[in-house]
């Protein structure tokens, strides 16, 4: 069951939605990370990529899926086919409104937050309310909530600020007030890479295949490591609110995150995605039965 703390959490976000809310029902959500799911390739269904998405939470109770904003592209038609097909099952949807690793590589390009910024700027931009900052992360959190506005009733919504970030604890804490004007009804995660602060999220997010959660990190992915073991990761982090498969491929990437020179420098949009059939297989599969199902 989830802790007393997380479950006080998500009854005061379920309470923030009509009446006709859902009563919450799953324990943990389980699911797959995919960065790219606003990519062309997955919106014009290359070699099926959408329509294996949709498989590998196919018949899955409690499913979970996460996508950057941005990065790899703008378009939805996946992303509907996605929530189209939940029905009435409750699932979770978790939203990185930016890339941290572009900023932190310098290869942030169109589609991204303050992409002619480094870290240091964007945190100081940030602290100091610049107006372009302002005007960027409006421009971005209004996106997000184009989307919230379409989600099924039974779907919960996750919004982290950044994509494994190393924003200042005074910045990501400006970043939450605002997401929590911008989005009042979602849940906050930060997914830091230098940091253990909440800085006012609800919870954290790790990533890694070796991750667990315990009283404030509450949401894991395997995100940039490969395992051959997704059935333990999988046992491991069944007392987490969430827990994320990853695969290089979904992301348009060969390996993990040591990946090779051209995918570590070049834009997103410019990859191939790709989700096979046999992953949907495999993935379904392990999702079913995993102790996440209620």
């Amino acid at each position: 069951m989830l802790r007393a703390g997380l479950l006080a959490i998500l009854l005061v976000f379920l309470g923030c939605h009509s009446s006709a809310a859902p009563v919450l029902h799953c324990s943990s959500f389980r699911g797959v990370h995919v960065n790219g799911l606003l990519h062309k390739d997955f919106a014009e269904n290359v070699n099926n990529a959408c329509g294996n998405v949709f498989a590998a939470l196919n018949d899955v109770d409690c499913p979970a899926f996460s996508f950057l904003m941005g990065s790899f592209g703008e378009e939805q038609h996946c992303l509907d086919i996605i929530l189209a097909s939940l029905g009435e099952r409750e699932a979770l949807v978790e939203i990185y409104a930016t890339n941290g690793p572009c900023w932190r590589h310098g290869t942030c390009d169109v589609g991204d937050v303050l992409n002619s910024f480094n870290i240091p700027d964007v945190n100081e931009m940030i602290e100091n309310e610049h107006p372009t900052a302002i005007a960027e992360f409006t421009k971005r959190y209004s996106e997000i909530a184009d989307i919230a506005a379409k989600l099924p009733p039974t779907v919960h919504l996750v919004v982290s600020p950044g994509l494994e970030d190393q924003f200042s604890d005074k910045a990501f804490s400006k970043l939450i007030a605002f997401q929590e004007r911008m989005l009042p009804n979602s849940i906050s995660v930060r997914n830091p890479i230098n940091s253990s602060e909440l800085a006012g999220a609800d919870v954290l997010e790790a990533h890694g295949i070796d991750q667990t959660c315990d009283d404030k990190t509450l949401i894991v992915s395997q995100d940039g490591e490969v395992t051959n073991d997704d059935s333990s990761f999988l046992a491991r982090t069944n007392s987490c609110l969430a827990s994320f498969l990853w695969r290089p491929e979904w992301q348009g990437r060969t390996r993990g995150v040591d990946g090779t020179l051209t995918e570590a420098t070049e834009s997103p949009r410019l990859r191939r995605m790709s989700f096979s059939k046999a992953d949907a297989l495999e993935v379904n599969k392990l999702l079913k039965q995993s102790a996440g199902n209620q």
